[in-house]
């Protein structure tokens, strides 16, 4: 599926506009972060939204059954009629 291309360039040029602005910032301010840093608080926060991703799963499986029993309620086991 490809994307538009005004669409892919703008974000590209977003992008770019981004890490100018977190450069000129980190030139003010003259705080920089390594690549582990950041890494290291992206992991942190996806760690964090699968765990939250997978207690809301296990409300909604508790509450409602699995995608495994409503699939098989949702299902027509009817005989067809050529049998």
């Amino acid at each position: 599926m490809d994307r538009n291309p005004l669409e892919r360039a703008r974000e590209q040029r977003e992008f770019i506009l981004r890490g100018l602005a977190s450069y000129e910032d980190a030139l003010c301010t003259g705080i920089y972060y390594s690549t582990d840093e950041v890494l290291a608080e992206f992991r942190s926060k996806l760690d964090a939204r699968t765990a939250e991703r997978a207690a809301t799963q296990k409300r909604l499986e508790e509450a409602f059954g699995s995608w495994n029993e409503i699939d098989d309620l949702t299902t027509d086991r009817s005989p067809s009629p050529a049998d």
